[in-house]
């Protein structure tokens, strides 16, 4: 009967609805972890850059003072890098075929 119709029509949009709220909030949880670990990930290449000054200086601990100036250094450019978008190759391309002023505005 069209009532029955009615009813299942309402049951399935509303499990439509709760599903497309699980996918998003699982989708959100999912971008924040990339988020996480991306940030991790550049920590993670830091220290391996210190480990490799480390090395090239013969074992010998780097000055703690040295070490603090490079820490802010990079936390400055982490957050305030304008070229970060630039950094995959059809990026390069894009940035290419503008004029030179835009390109030398962008650097």
């Amino acid at each position: 009967s069209d009532s029955e119709r009615l009813l299942c029509s309402f049951i399935m949009i509303f499990g439509v609805m709760c599903t497309s709220l699980l996918m998003n909030d699982l989708s959100e949880m999912l971008l924040k972890l990339v988020e996480f670990n991306a940030s991790y990930e550049e920590s993670d290449k830091y220290s391996l850059f210190v480990g490799a000054l480390r090395k090239f200086n013969h074992d010998v601990p780097i000055a703690a003072k040295f070490e603090q100036k490079m820490d802010r250094y990079f936390l400055y450019r982490w957050a305030h890098n304008r070229n970060m978008p630039m950094e995959a190759e059809h990026d390069h391309d894009l940035l290419e075929q503008l004029p030179g002023r835009v390109q030398t505005q962008i650097y």
